[in-house]
């Protein structure tokens, strides 16, 4: 069972960055205004379990997940499979570019205790073709610089080249193994449907640590023409996992 997080409305300097950096794409979206901001937050949802669905190793690797690292049962730590279920209600008006899910543990011997063996998805990128047209070269004229003008201007020829290169672009970033705390950043569109956090913890035998979950997100929609941006943040959902 999943229920609704409490959002506020927050500034998050490293997507301005990115913001910046993808400017010469088009143009840079403007912060939307408080009424605006408003109506968003009376609009969209983001729900989180209640309770943190968790399963010990034993009891997951006989199951099909995601994770990409097999482990087996080791005497010295305890592991668990951890899902995080996120679901996302925005309105089609609305275009949902960035997503951010965060996983802190906690225990009270120490954080260093508790750490994601593995999680997934795992970073995925694409690669973008980007082509914003093309330059022209006047033959002709080049060769004024060695041959007399009447003799350049006979060649007449024009060439033309197209402007185009291509990026790696991000779709998910994810933690890397053995980290505390774990993230996600989304920036596929295919969010809008939900996302699903998965994670192996690795804990010291006998441990109980709690989670905390964390959701930011950025909400756009375009107005008289222009793109309007709002970032929200949620509250912290807590869970606890117990050592059996």
């Amino acid at each position: 069972m999943n229920s609704t997080v409490e959002l506020r409305p927050v500034e998050i300097p490293e997507w301005d960055e990115l913001d910046l950096e993808q400017a010469q794409l088009g143009p840079v979206p403007e912060e939307a205004g408080a009424t605006e901001i408003e109506t968003m937050l009376g609009e969209i949802a983001f729900r989180l379990p209640v309770a943190l669905p968790q399963e010990s190793l034993e009891s997951a690797r006989s199951k099909e997940t995601p994770l990409l690292v097999p482990l087996e049962a080791s005497e010295g730590h305890d592991y668990f499979l951890l899902a995080v279920p996120l679901t996302i209600i925005v309105p089609e008006r609305y275009a949902l570019t960035r997503l951010r899910l965060k996983l802190r543990f906690h225990s009270d011997a120490h954080d260093a205790d508790v750490v994601a063996q593995d999680l997934a998805p795992t970073t995925q990128t694409v690669e973008r073709a980007h082509d914003v047209g093309e330059v022209s070269l006047d033959v002709s004229k080049a060769l004024s610089f060695v041959l007399p003008p009447a003799v350049a201007e006979c060649f007449g020829l024009r060439l033309a080249f197209p402007l185009r290169w291509k990026s790696e672009y991000a779709l998910i970033q994810a933690s890397g193994f053995m980290s505390n705390p774990v993230e996600w950043y989304v920036a596929d569109e295919a969010m809008r449907n939900g996302f699903i956090g998965y994670v192996i913890t690795r804990s010291a035998p006998g441990t109980a640590f709690d989670v905390a979950a964390e959701v930011a997100a950025e909400v756009r929609h375009v107005v008289l023409g222009r793109i309007r941006r709002a970032r929200f943040l949620s509250d912290k959902r807590n869970y606890t996992v117990v050592a059996k």
